[in-house]
């Protein structure tokens, strides 16, 4: 690569960085509200931080984890998911007319990173958009998103009382399809002992 491609490419990242920073700082409050509610389910912050990262959708997240918290089962999960991120399919159409030419690899890295607020301040961009534009658009919300979840900004739920203990009375047990679920990325958490309330699990 000419050393005037490396600038113009490190000129439209920066250039995306700046646009995406107020989106950072507002994903930042969201994802501690959602960190705050995956621990109350019983979900430890690191957890919580991973299904961020691999998802990157609120509303998809939100519903997610009530299920998952809840043993549900993957058509659910899966459909669940699905209706609500509908719409990205519709932002990413919509977003690939305004893109230079790419490869499909960093398409499937763009498409990765839209969300509501990225899709709105990249259609409103005049001119073609850059693949490195779209990266540095994308890095700091990303970040912003899963930050607060790794944050210990909130008192290690001990006392708090978890879904598996408050319905372990009248709930059976996860099914198959539920441990399943656990190796994919989704519902990793489902695999790990949750930091609950003094559950006799694992020892503790």
């Amino acid at each position: 690569m000419r050393a005037v491609d490396r600038a113009g490419n490190s000129q439209s990242y920066a250039a995306g960085l700046r646009l995406g920073i107020p989106i950072a700082l507002g994903y930042f409050s969201v994802s501690m509200a959602y960190g705050l509610s995956a621990v109350v389910l019983g979900f430890r912050p690191l957890q919580a931080a991973l299904i961020s990262i691999t998802n990157l959708t609120s509303a998809g997240q939100f519903a997610g984890t009530q299920i998952i918290a809840q043993h549900g089962q993957l058509a659910e999960l899966v459909l669940t998911t699905l209706v609500i991120n509908a719409r990205y399919f519709l932002m990413a159409l919509s977003l690939s007319q305004k893109l230079e030419k790419t490869s499909l690899l960093q398409r499937l890295v763009m498409a990765y990173g839209i969300t509501d607020e990225i899709f709105a301040a990249a259609i409103g961009e005049s001119g073609k958009l850059s693949f490195s534009f779209m990266m540095g658009l994308i890095t700091l919300p990303v970040i912003g998103w899963t930050a607060a979840c790794c944050l210990r900004m909130w008192p290690e739920p001990a006392a708090w009382p978890c879904t598996e203990c408050s319905s372990r009375s009248s709930s059976p047990k996860p099914g198959r399809t539920t441990q399943w679920l656990s190796a994919l990325p989704w519902l990793l958490p489902s695999a790990w002992p949750p930091a609950c309330c003094s559950c006799p699990r694992d020892g503790r």
